[in-house]
């Protein structure tokens, strides 16, 4: 898989320049910025965060449609992103649609060289996972939808996909899944929805599946541990159906929380508020939670979501509901995540309480005026509900202060 690396001089060479030796040093240059020890400490410094890196990236991404000038900082972020391997395991898929957000404030003439000078970055420095994380910079650029950047990523993609098919020691078909990998970063006609335009996984298990089997580029391969579960799960349904049908709520479930905080990070990238009313929508329409807001029970909501905070997949939070079938946790668990993502969010974030409370004096109004329709209905109790478990905990954390 360092295919990204070793073809970074083919075809696409007439684009990346060299801009550094190979030698490991403690600065680079990222879009004409030095980014060195002096730059990444007073980025920490900026964001509060004394010399934590890590602190300071999320600070960063989470103040960054708020903050002046936000972009001019994605350089150093970018290089502390890299250094901590934050771009190489599953979680990357909402860093990869944050930093295309981020990204599409620049020229596309500049993406081309940031992405030259990451790709040096990567060669020359210990970045961990450097051909993965390089992989998800790929991807997040796909996403900006910008017909002058896909023209250089596509030329850089051919150039991969002409190497792969060269490279005699490859085993077959090991070497047809690097190529499908490679050319699923930017295929020939790519569907691109909004982030909030995509269909729950664990809601809509069918349309997941028919997604991951039949379509080339979605928003799950826009990592390259997303697109491996994706091919692991056409393998199965190739192979063995007990087989796939055994992985697919286990996948659709971690692509949910995937996708859960995507919207919460191009809420954050951009402050658009259709991301937060999309997170209302699918916890609106989970059964549980619209019993638990009809019944006004803020305690037991508050335990809930709590302790599915606290799980790491479906089969632990089946301990909750030992007697629902798999595909109905899934759905349950994608509701309560997402109504946690709001509660502990709205904690933390006036601007997202404030925008949720608008969303309730506005449906106040409406239901004034008309009856509201069902959706419209379910959203305002669980915003109701979600107000005052927002009531009661800063209560709690009042007395304890």
């Amino acid at each position: 898989f360092s295919v990204l690396l070793q073809c970074r001089g083919l075809g696409a060479s007439r684009v990346l320049a060299r801009r550094m030796s190979a030698a490991s040093a403690p600065e680079v240059a990222l879009l004409r910025q030095r980014v060195g020890p002096e730059q990444t400490a007073a980025f920490a410094r900026q964001f509060g965060c004394g010399n934590e890196l890590k602190a300071a990236t999320a600070a960063w991404m989470r103040s960054y449609a708020r903050t002046d000038n936000a972009a001019a900082h994605l350089p150093v972020a970018l290089a502390c992103l890299l250094r901590q391997g934050a771009l190489a395991d599953f979680a990357a898929l909402p860093m990869s649609w944050f930093l295309s957000a981020a990204l599409a404030s620049h020229p596309a003439e500049d993406l081309v060289e940031l992405f030259s000078d990451v790709a040096h970055m990567c060669e020359a420095e210990q970045v961990p996972e450097a051909d993965t994380q390089l992989d998800t910079i790929l991807r997040s650029f796909a996403l900006v939808r910008s017909p002058q950047l896909d023209a250089f990523l596509r030329d850089y993609i051919e150039s991969c996909v002409t190497e792969l098919q060269t490279q005699q020691t490859i085993p077959q078909p090991h070497a047809t899944v690097l190529q499908q990998a490679v050319q699923s970063i930017l295929p020939p006609h790519p569907q691109r929805p909004l982030v909030w335009e995509y269909p729950v996984p664990g809601m809509a298990l069918e349309q997941f599946a028919y997604t991951v089997l039949h379509e080339d580029f979605s928003l799950w391969t826009t990592t390259r541990p997303g697109f491996i579960a994706c091919h692991q799960l056409r393998t199965a349904a190739a192979e063995s159906a007990p087989e796939f049908e055994r992985l697919l709520p286990m996948t659709a479930s971690r692509f949910t929380g995937a996708l859960l905080d995507a919207l919460l990070s191009v809420h954050f990238a951009t402050g658009s508020k259709e991301c937060l009313f999309r997170l209302v929508d699918i916890a609106a329409a989970t059964a549980l939670l619209q019993d638990l807001a009809e019944q006004g029970d803020v305690q037991q909501c508050v335990r809930l979501l709590q302790g599915a905070a606290d799980v790491t997949s479906w089969r632990e939070f089946a301990a909750f509901f030992p007697d629902k079938e798999p595909q109905t946790l899934v759905a349950t668990m994608s509701g309560v995540s997402a109504a946690w993502c709001l509660l502990d969010t709205s904690l933390q974030y006036p601007h997202v309480a404030h925008t949720l409370d608008e969303n309730v004096s506005v449906l106040q109004r409406e239901a004034s005026r008309r009856a509201l329709s069902e959706p419209e209905a379910r959203a305002f109790a669980l915003l109701n509900l979600l107000q005052l478990m927002r009531e009661q905990e800063q209560h709690k954390r009042s007395k304890k202060n």
